[in-house]
């Protein structure tokens, strides 16, 4: 799936006169089709994909393998030939080493029939492309052309694209191969007037060839050829690279202004972007906002409107946008288009404590703090289209647009008029479109004067309609205008009824399951192929991508792409209307039932990207994080979607807080304000918002929810106390350690009495209690107490459980404390031992075991020995949690303090000058640790 491969044959023939430009022609268009900056094509032979001078047989036996082998894997295949050819009309043959004269499908290669009957036996080549440089190639297109479509509707058919160097006349000096790798190499600026995106395809080669070759005709015959079928990345386009270029945004920009033109409003929305903070751009559906965004970000086609480099970055938002995928997006844009954004990412980075930067969610991290940092040249504009598609962005997007603090920031957003948008920001309504405006595109696009009353008066100024008849027009010149659909539910019908829905079986077994997953998925290329065709077999449609990519052919103009022919391929419906057609069975037709594909997606999903094994760097499992509870919410399998909440967890905390936060409105409005489920939420909203550092506001959380689990619950229901036990917890991280007593003993009797002296969480308030004595002074108490749990711990969990070995290292911690070394380290290293064994090496509570033998054995009088294992521990911890931990930074703060203790006080010295800019980076300017070393540095002594 999602592979390019590639067959060059070269080849003399010993019958005829040495061609001068082989083997060279040959290798060098191998070259550039296998580079990965253009062709990216792999080899399509074991062998590899370059075949020189072979028999027949042995070309055959070439083209054969590399067949079959695409086939196998759903792999668009390449096959070129540079060499001589011949016709012997009607056919057509391709002459290697050992042809005869005159040819005969013995020596020759009968290309046409050939690929006929190797296609019969392997049917899943996702799409050919011929490359043919000979004498007489166009008859062998000619050939193709009728073979490969007439006489394979039976079987399935071949989608290819045949570009030969000339018609029936001869070639010569390899000018088609040469010249071919040149253009690939060197790159297309534009094409009739339109520039050339990403990608280089046939049609734009030829245009090129016809110049190049003046006296060769170059034929391009093509059958359901699509954008996979392209043959390089377009070098002209890489050089330049637009902000977008390389993001997922790179297709959506390219698709919607594919055949712009050019409106007067263009030149009002750039005089008002310049002086707003933010504008918003209303329209209704089909007004053509999207477009309008996209062109701001190509001035190269806006005729001046806009100028060059006028936009930073652009995102299209749906309801797959997740604030971590909106942020990485245009983290990706602005890195390439603003100077010093990398560096100011970095710099954030490494400025906060890592706790503080820990709290922040990926926008703050990526977006909103490095921004805050740099002082750009002039005005930064952004542009966002589908404002209010996507709850998860809104607070970002918010800040983006009004934050006092970004003053060189620019936004502009579009919305439906019915959206809420920031505060103060200025509005601008798009008109319907002139019949101007409709007459200049159609006479840009070529499209007959005289279907243009037709199309603009059905248009009724909506550039969405108006596009897609100038598709049906432009694909059948010769149709009587009159016929053309009258809107837009008419324009979708008649595009089912041509990809062949009214043939019942094939609506049944290939449309409806495909398209109706698209439905399901969203609009805009956000669903993985993968995903797709999982989806669509469980409903009966086609699994294998070949297949699919007929339909999206057949679709073409109504899907969207992004990545074609690639491994990350992403598809989706081009517009929201057509979703909503699909899904209302009085539209048409041609209505689907939505739970049809809303559940055959959640079974892909969990087929492909389960939640258990959750995988955020995978394109699956993204789909998944950002649209499977949202499949299951359709469903109403309301407990699943809180599952799946639940596990697509990010790495960055904060994300898990934004995402419970986002859900918890519908949670809440489905199961009641007194809801168990309701009341679970709450409380993961509490404990991740104290995960993020924010604990005063989770101390808030938990005492509200408290009130409101005891009326709900009652007193004595295990989550009432636990909540309970979480705001002792809280408190005292709040530095209230005495409050934080009283809170775990009053707590204490209510759970012995509620769940039993032996219930962990009785168990944990005890080990709470006796902590907390430890941290106000009471020593003796505290230990004490922690054996008694300790005894308990052991009797009900076992020796080996995590909560008896925490009780052995408070025991241990408190024996030290109380000034008995020799009875805390005995204690500390028999706890290592353990940990060792059942944690491992690496843990963090071995490392913090084995940095406490280190600091108690120093404080103990042996000083040269405990700073011999703070050195001993200190890479292992730099190995296992990274240089800048605040672990690794105490360490290193030990081994300095402990080297000056031992009397070498220079050193020690300069170990704190070291230590000081690391612990600004990572723990803060302010922090009492740095606070510390700023002193002994500043001194300039060690005490």
């Amino acid at each position: 799936m999602g592979k390019r491969r590639i067959l060059v044959i070269g080849s003399q023939c010993d019958a005829l006169p040495r061609l001068s430009f082989l083997p060279k022609a040959a290798e060098d268009l191998y070259a550039v089709m296998t580079h990965p900056d253009f062709g990216g094509c792999e080899p399509a032979l074991p062998k590899g994909g370059l075949v020189l001078d072979p028999t027949a047989s042995d070309a055959k036996d070439s083209i054969r393998e590399a067949f079959a082998q695409a086939s196998e894997d759903d792999a668009i295949l390449f096959l070129a030939f540079v060499g001589h050819g011949e016709r012997a009309d009607p056919d057509f043959y391709l002459l290697p080493r050992n042809a005869a004269w005159p040819p005969d499908s013995e020596t020759g290669i009968q290309l046409a029939q050939f690929i006929k009957e190797l296609h019969r036996k392997h049917s899943y080549v996702d799409g050919l492309v011929v490359l043919l440089d000979a004498c007489h190639a166009g008859v062998g297109a000619a050939d193709a052309a009728t073979r490969w479509v007439s006489e394979l509707l039976g079987i399935g058919p071949l989608r290819f694209e045949f570009l030969a160097a000339v018609n029936h006349l001869t070639a010569a000096d390899g000018c088609f191969s040469r010249n071919l790798a040149d253009i690939l190499r060197n790159g297309i600026n534009a094409v009739g007037g339109f520039p050339v995106g990403e990608r280089v395809r046939c049609e734009h080669a030829r245009q090129f060839l016809v110049a190049r070759c003046p006296n060769q005709l170059p034929q391009l015959p093509a059958y359901n050829a699509d954008e996979a079928l392209y043959l390089s990345k377009n070098a002209i386009y890489m050089r330049n690279r637009p902000p977008w270029f390389g993001t997922s945004t790179a297709s959506e920009v390219e698709r919607l202004t594919a055949r712009f033109q050019p409106t007067p409003q263009l030149e009002q929305i750039v005089e008002t972007m310049d002086q707003a903070r933010c504008v918003t751009l209303f329209g209704t559906a089909g007004t053509g906002k999207s477009t309008l965004a996209a062109a701001l970000a190509r001035p190269e086609i806006t005729a001046g409107k806009v100028p060059a480099g006028f936009v930073h970055a652009i995102a299209f938002m749906s309801e797959r946008t997740t604030s971590a995928s909106f942020a990485d997006e245009l983290a990706m844009q602005l890195g390439q288009s603003l100077p010093g954004f990398n560096a100011a990412v970095e710099s954030f980075r490494r400025s906060l404590p890592a706790e503080e930067f820990n709290a922040l969610d990926a926008f703050e991290r990526l977006i909103g703090g490095p921004l805050c940092r740099i002082t750009p040249d002039g005005p930064v504009r952004l542009i966002f289209d589908g404002w209010g598609s996507s709850h998860a962005t809104q607070r970002a997007l918010n800040t983006l647009a009004s934050d006092p603090v970004l003053p060189f920031l620019h936004v502009l957003i579009t919305a439906r008029p019915e959206t809420p948008v920031p505060p103060r920001a200025q509005s601008l309504t798009i008109e319907l479109a002139t019949t101007e405006d409709l007459r200049a595109y159609l006479t840009r696009r070529r499209i007959d004067p005289a279907s243009h009353e037709a199309i603009i008066g059905r248009a009724a100024g909506n550039w969405l309609v108006a596009q897609l008849l100038a598709d049906r027009v432009a694909a059948d010149p010769a149709r009587d205008t009159a016929a053309l659909p009258p809107d837009l539910a008419a324009l979708y019908t008649e595009a089912l009824v041509r990809a062949g829905a009214a043939d019942s079986d094939r609506w049944r077994t290939v449309l409806r399951p495909v398209l109706g997953v698209l439905a399901a998925a969203g609009v805009g290329p956000v669903l993985p192929l993968k995903l797709l065709a999982a989806a669509s077999g469980d409903l009966g449609g086609p699994s294998r991508p070949t297949p699919i990519h007929d339909v999206l052919f057949d679709m073409r103009g109504f899907v969207a792409r992004s990545a074609p022919g690639s491994e990350n391929e992403q598809v989706g419906l081009f517009h929201k209307t057509l979703a909503d057609y699909l899904f209302d069975a009085s539209a048409g037709p041609f209505g689907i039932d939505s739970e049809e594909p809303h559940a055959a997606l959640v079974w892909a999903i969990d087929a492909l990207a389960p939640m258990d094994r959750h995988d955020s760097r995978d394109p699956l499992h993204r789909y998944a994080e950002a649209r499977e509870a949202l499949h299951l919410w359709t469903l109403r399998h309301y407990e699943s979607a809180l599952d799946s909440i639940a596990s697509r967890r990010s790495v960055i905390p904060a994300e898990n807080l934004r995402r419970h936060e986002w859900w918890f409105p519908y949670i809440e409005k489905e199961f009641g304000v007194d809801h168990s489920v309701t009341l679970l939420t709450r409380r993961k909203i509490a404990n991740m918002t104290s995960d993020v550092g924010d604990r005063k506001s989770a101390l808030l959380l938990h005492q509200k929810l408290s009130l409101d689990q005891e009326r709900v619950l009652g007193a004595d229901h295990w989550d009432t106390l636990n909540v309970r036990n979480s705001i002792a917890f809280l408190t005292a991280q709040n530095g209230d350690d005495e409050t934080a007593l009283r809170l775990s003993k009053e707590l204490l009797p209510d759970a012995a009495r509620a769940l039993g002296p032996d219930h962990p969480l009785t168990l944990t308030i005890r080990n709470n209690i006796a902590y907390s004595l430890g941290k106000t002074g009471d020593l003796r108490t505290a230990l004490r107490l922690a054996k008694m749990v300790l005894r308990d711990r052991k009797r009900v969990f076992g020796a080996d459980h995590a909560d008896t070995l925490r009780t052995r290292n408070n025991i241990a911690q408190f024996r030290a404390q109380m000034g008995d070394y020799r009875t805390a380290l005995g204690s500390f290293k028999k706890l290592l031992r353990d940990r060792e064994r059942l944690l491992g090496a690496d843990d963090p509570e071995t490392l913090a075991t084995r940095h406490n033998i280190a600091g108690w054995t120093a404080e103990s009088g042996d000083h040269q020995r405990g700073l011999q294992l703070f050195k001993e521990l200190l890479p292992d911890r730099e190995r296992v949690l990274g240089a800048e931990h605040p672990d690794t930074l105490q360490n290193r703060w030990d081994i300095a303090v402990w080297t000056g203790r031992t009397g070498d006080r220079a050193a020690a010295l300069q170990l704190f000058k070291k230590l000081l800019p690391d612990q600004e980076q990572v723990l803060g300017a302010n922090h009492p640790a740095t606070l510390n070393t700023r002193r002994i540095v500043a001194g300039g002594i060690w005490k």
